[in-house]
């Protein structure tokens, strides 16, 4: 498996640049979403990064693309589309243990982009793998104009028109509808 790191000693006093392909399988709750059905992915994940010592931290821009098959959530069918997500990440080193903190306290936009890291080398796949799974579509849809399936009967109506009445109805007494009263 390649590995995606950058080591501190090669970025010194100047930048590093990686462009490579990987397999999804290097990244975990990628290959985890696969293994479940959740996507498909079509190609190998291509991964661009630049990374830079800047005074007291390792600031890392980069994109990630690959091509990805999903299930309309709509009609259910599947269609391919294409994955591209550009991010920026600051690696700071640890410092000691980190604790556990029981208050609540207010993130700056700096921390939620920020990462620490231990020892000579910093371990990309963690963070490269959740920019991936952040910009899949939570409810994915093969068009906008996709017209779902009919909730009496489940045809496709992308492909025809299956004539039953699909008027707007109040869901709330939905169950009471047949019910009937004999007096």
């Amino acid at each position: 498996m390649k590995m995606l790191t950058v080591r501190l000693d090669d970025i010194r006093g100047k930048n590093v640049e990686l462009s490579e392909e990987f397999s999804s399988s290097t990244f975990p709750v990628l290959s985890e979403m696969i293994h479940s059905g959740e996507v498909i992915i079509t190609s190998p994940v291509l991964v661009e990064i630049t990374a830079a010592h800047e005074f007291d931290h390792v600031r890392v821009s980069g994109r990630v693309e690959a091509g990805i098959r999903l299930a309309c959530s709509r009609c259910c069918a599947e269609y391919d589309d294409r994955l591209s997500s550009a991010f920026e990440l600051f690696y700071t080193k640890a410092q000691g243990a980190e604790t556990v903190q029981d208050e609540e306290i207010e993130l700056s936009e700096i921390d939620l982009v920020s990462v620490t890291y231990r020892g000579d080398e910093i371990d990309l796949i963690p963070e490269v793998d959740e920019q991936i799974v952040m910009e899949l579509p939570l409810k994915p849809l093969c068009s906008e104009q996709c017209r779902g399936l009919c909730s009496n009967c489940g045809t496709d109506l992308n492909v025809a028109d299956c004539g039953c009445h699909r008027g707007v109805s109040s869901l709330n007494f939905g169950a009471l509808k047949d019910l009937k009263i004999n007096q």
